[in-house]
């Protein structure tokens, strides 16, 4: 199943961020929520998708040994 939501990630990378942010019509950020023209960078879309599925049979957790850099416009 890790093997699937990496997959899962690197398309959304790949074939939605960064096209999208090619056509500067939006940016990704990990505080994306309530912003308008802005999309989630990957690590946070999974992190959402985690939450939305806390209720199944289904979870996902994340950790990093090395903290993640500071995020800022």
């Amino acid at each position: 199943m890790a093997g699937q939501f990496k997959t899962i990630r690197s398309y959304y990378s790949e074939f939605v961020v960064n096209k999208a942010l090619q056509t500067g019509a939006v940016k990704a950020s990990h505080d994306h929520k309530g912003q308008a023209g802005t999309i989630p960078i990957p690590a946070t879309m999974m992190l959402d998708i985690s939450s939305l599925m806390a209720n199944s049979d289904t979870s996902l957790s994340f950790y990093r040994n090395i903290r993640f850099p500071p995020q800022g416009p």
